[in-house]
């Protein structure tokens, strides 16, 4: 199985929505961890250093299988 990282960055907005980031696509995790600490230095995400996630995902298989739905807050 072939996989990549992506380095995602996610935080709670003064609303209470969640404000996501997708920060990267990395092959290793030492580069995916290499990002975070260089991103970490950054303003706005260094006051939020624990928003930061790494998931690994298989190259050529489907990661949504269902559909969606919007929820409008009017």
């Amino acid at each position: 199985m072939k996989a990549i990282l992506l380095l995602f960055h996610t935080h709670k907005l003064a609303s209470g929505e969640e404000d996501s980031k997708l920060i990267g696509v990395y092959a290793t995790p030492a580069d995916a961890t290499a990002a975070q600490q260089r991103a970490s230095a950054k303003p706005g995400f260094k006051e939020h250093t624990n928003g930061f996630t790494i998931d690994a995902y298989e190259i050529g298989k489907g990661h949504w299988a269902k559909g969606f739905q919007t929820i409008s807050a009017d």
